[in-house]
């Protein structure tokens, strides 16, 4: 049987004094890209997100020279000039009255979290906001888009830190870790019928925050436990550096009634043996000595972590409160480092005064900004008096 093919059509001979044409690859530049999206009816927005091309957000390079101090005072280690750099950071960008809660958010927080400052803490929540918002964005919608990871707080805008700051204090009034909130946050959002990823000053509205909330109450047990491995844990909750401080005795709290929900011995034996973030004399007051025993024998530690040396004596951890000190907060009032978060303070202010020149830059910025706008529409106002005509809205719109 023979078979009718077709054959294939002759290729044109190039013109005198021309190579024939190569065919060309999938590799376009951007003004192909932009044609061939502009002909398929796409918006010139969508030029780099349909064809695959890194698409860079949107930076914050206005506090640049902050976030520079930020890394010295990392870089020479000490934690008072750290805590330092980031509130001044932090107060160029936050509302004053964001503060006003930090120190009470101290005793609800995560326990893990409560030794962060909260500009730390805002940095990790958004840091596990971006990582879930790219792995959303990348399997429902753009498959094809590789997203530039922000890790560092400064670098996100204004306006979205601002969300961040107030999103994470939700988080902490809850009392869960930032991954779990943030999971039932987006699967509430996309369950509402969400058609993109939410914003960060869509996770922390009302409908959201009951949700979570609801969500937390049938158990958090597995989220929590991730967030006590050594290695994303601080330093003071592990068994070495137990020295009965408050905030081990909630962390060891928090412990010993998450593994009194599970119905072996399993999970006791994980702590004591292999992630060695509780030490045995305090599970033996806690469980007994047979249950203790037996969670031993019983668990085979798979690449247990060394106990390392412990910190020195004189090192007593300050709250992640430590410079926002409130005068009406019960909690710096009972504080044990309430005169050094009063001179830090102070360091602060002197600080925002030399630098912009007040204490509140972010008000001040906006106190300025309405006078230069009010001096804008009188100077608009003269100006129309003077040629003989009244102006409306549509030619104060024309003139800015």
């Amino acid at each position: 049987m023979i078979e009718d093919h077709q054959a294939p059509p002759a290729q044109q001979p190039a013109p005198p004094g021309k190579s024939p044409r190569k065919k060309r690859g999938p590799q376009s530049t951007y003004k192909e890209r932009q044609q061939r999206n502009a002909k398929a009816g796409y918006p010139l927005t969508a030029a780099l997100r349909r064809t695959g091309a890194k698409r860079k957000p949107k930076r914050n390079t206005r506090h640049w020279r902050q976030a520079l101090a930020i890394g010295k005072a990392y870089k020479s280690g000490d934690e008072r000039e750290i805590t330092k750099e980031e509130l001044v950071l932090a107060r160029t960008v936050v509302p004053a009255h964001h503060f006003d809660a930090e120190p009470d958010l101290m005793e609800t927080a995560f326990v893990p979290y409560r030794l962060l400052s909260p500009y730390q803490r805002t940095q990790e929540f958004g840091r596990i906001f971006d990582e879930l918002y790219r792995e959303y964005r990348k399997r429902y919608w753009a498959k094809d888009t590789w997203l530039h990871p922000r890790v560092f707080l400064h670098s996100w805008p204004d306006g979205e830190i601002v969300a961040l700051w107030q999103a994470r204090q939700h988080a902490d009034l809850l009392g869960l870790p930032y991954r779990y909130y943030l999971r039932q946050a987006f699967g509430h959002c996309f369950a509402a019928g969400y058609q993109r990823c939410p914003a960060p000053n869509q996770i922390w509205r009302d409908p959201v925050v009951e949700a979570v909330e609801c969500a937390a109450k049938k158990g958090v047990e597995l989220a929590a436990f991730k967030e006590y491995r050594p290695g994303v844990l601080h330093p003071v909750f592990l068994a070495e550096n137990y020295r009965g401080h408050p905030v081990q005795v909630a962390a060891h709290d928090d412990l010993v009634a998450k593994i009194k929900q599970y119905p072996t011995t399993f999970k006791l034996g994980s702590i004591l043996a292999n992630d060695k973030t509780m030490p045995e004399s305090i599970a033996r007051e806690r469980f007994g000595d047979a249950q203790v025993d037996k969670a031993l024998a019983e668990h085979r530690p798979f690449n247990p972590r060394a106990l390392g040396e412990p910190m020195p004596c004189d090192v007593v951890p300050k709250p992640g409160c430590f410079g926002n000190q409130r005068a009406a907060s019960i909690v710096c009032q009972k504080c044990h480092v309430i005169e050094a978060c009063q001179t830090l303070q102070a360091d602060i202010g002197a600080a925002l005064t030399a630098r912009y020149g007040s204490e509140e830059p972010r008000a001040s910025k906006q106190t300025s900004d309405a006078t230069e706008r009010k001096r804008r529409q009188r100077e608009r106002e003269r100006l129309d008096r003077e040629a003989g005509r009244q102006a409306g809205p549509e030619d104060g719109l024309k003139r800015g």
